[in-house]
């Protein structure tokens, strides 16, 4: 009968502990389930709620983690948004300022074709075809970038005269320079110079470089080019004293689809892929660029490739 007594006690304590553990467990879960649901009000808040049981915990550490990965996400997927928007913006804008050009054109060819001379039919299509080749550069710029990220660009390697590279380049420039009046200073080294890399590439990433530092460093009617070497780098920068780009957008350029004008001018107009392309064929060499502003004093873009014995 004590036996019986004893165990029945036994018994009912146990269910009473079960039946505790069972509540207060039923309680914990849906104090995380409020504190779950009240995130979405809240975003920045971190989950909260003070429990003893050790699975509760860990079970709140997890959807912390959860929780931050899915704002992390949300972050970069707005990013990733308002950038393609930027970018269908200026790309509409970039292919449909030439596209007028050549429809305007073709339609007075068409209407007035009889009354033309040679000289202003030929100079007419002159203007056609150099909007024709703005937009083929800019359609090709955007399906290299893309190339690029993927990987699938094949670069060439060969032994090259860096010096003789830019001065090429530069001659290609030389003339808008001097229509422009800018002050050119040159400080390229006698002595020769090589770099391993893609000889177009190299052409591309300095065409790039001298051509925006005319286009939106032209208010400072300066560019400077500088060539020089350390034990185990070889240098380029290239300077102008305009408009420059503010501090907070220094790194920003070089994202695909940001643009100069997004940092300095909204008259200026680009696609925002020129400095994107710039960065990965630099960085497909094994080399690095960077940027310093202080807008009207000095803008400069510097990239640093391993020197060649």
């Amino acid at each position: 009968m004590i036996f019986l007594l004893l165990s029945g006690i036994i018994l009912l304590s146990l269910t009473i502990y079960l039946y505790h553990k069972f509540w207060q467990l039923q309680k914990d879960l849906k104090a995380v389930t409020f504190e779950v649901k009240n995130s979405h009000e809240h975003p920045n808040r971190t989950l909260t709620y003070g429990s003893s049981n050790k699975n509760i915990q860990e079970l709140l550490n997890s959807l912390n983690i959860f929780v931050d990965d899915h704002r992390q996400f949300q972050k970069e997927f707005n990013q990733l948004d308002s950038a393609i928007k930027n970018t269908t913006t200026n790309l509409s804008h970039d292919l449909k300022t030439p596209l007028t050009v050549i429809s305007g054109y073709t339609e007075v060819l068409k209407s007035n074709l009889a009354e033309l001379d040679q000289g202003e039919i030929s100079q007419k299509l002159d203007k056609i075809g150099r909007q024709a080749d703005k937009l083929t550069k800019t359609i090709n710029g955007y399906f290299d970038l893309n190339k690029l990220q993927a990987g699938e660009m094949k670069l060439t390697t060969e032994k090259l005269d860096l010096v003789e590279l830019l001065r090429e380049e530069i001659l290609s420039y030389y003339e808008k320079i001097d229509s422009l009046q800018l002050e050119l200073v040159l400080e390229l080294p006698e002595e020769t110079i090589f770099v391993l890399g893609d000889k177009l590439a190299f052409h591309r990433i300095f065409g790039n470089l001298i051509s925006n530092a005319i286009k939106y460093g032209e208010a400072g009617h300066y560019l400077s080019i500088k060539v020089w070497q350390t034990t185990e780098q070889v240098l380029v920068e290239v300077m102008d004293k305009g408009k420059g780009i503010m501090e907070e957008n220094q790194e920003k350029i070089f994202e695909r689809m940001i643009t100069l004008e997004d940092a300095t001018d909204k008259n200026y107009s680009g696609s925002g892929l020129g400095l994107a392309i710039t960065k990965k064929l630099v960085e497909s060499m094994q080399g690095k660029i960077t940027v310093y502003s202080q807008p009207y004093v000095r803008t400069s873009f510097t990239v640093k490739f391993p020197k060649t014995r």
